[in-house]
């Protein structure tokens, strides 16, 4: 009889697992907004970010790319473009509404300029942690509206930005 109740048992969750087992395709979207360096925080800059995540039952694992320009600190004229990899976990999860917390590292490269000089841009790359938080809301089946504060800290400047956008949530 356990055997038989194992066997029986082994048949019906295995299957659930399996199926629940594989990374599928969660979201992709483009964002923009505006950014910062901490230097000067009043110092505000354009940004465009584009990011895609797969998912595995609680799991988020994405990427993204973020690029910002026209940031003009001290004298100077900032651009600044970085990729991450990022883990996350959805932190509230309502019907209409989904708030989800990443964390991740990954290249940074903050490039700057005198205002007014023929010099060539300097760069300066570090590895950077970044945090960002992300609040969607659906407008129809999988297309979604998205509000996204992040921050990257490193060894050159403690960057921030904050976005909005759309995507597709799958």
């Amino acid at each position: 009889m356990n055997r038989l109740y194992c066997l029986v048992l082994l048949l019906v969750i295995v299957p659930g697992i399996r199926a629940q087992d594989t990374w599928r395709l969660y979201n992709a979207g483009m964002y923009f907004g505006g950014s910062s360096i901490v230097k000067k925080a009043d110092a505000v800059g354009f940004v465009f970010s584009w990011d895609a995540a797969v998912r595995k039952n609680g799991h988020i694992l994405g990427a993204e790319y973020e690029a910002a320009t026209n940031m003009r600190i001290a004298g100077n004229r900032y651009a600044v473009d970085q990729i991450n990899l990022l883990y996350g976990r959805h932190l509230l999860q309502k019907e209409k509404f989904t708030l989800t917390g990443f964390a991740g590292a990954g290249f940074y490269r903050q490039s700057f300029k005198r205002i007014g000089s023929d010099d060539k841009w300097t760069s300066e790359t570090a590895a950077g942690l970044k945090l960002k938080l992300t609040a969607q809301y659906p407008l129809y089946k999988r297309l979604y509206v998205a509000v996204t504060p992040n921050t990257t800290f490193n060894f050159s400047n403690t960057y921030f930005s904050v976005l909005g956008g759309m995507g597709l949530r799958w």
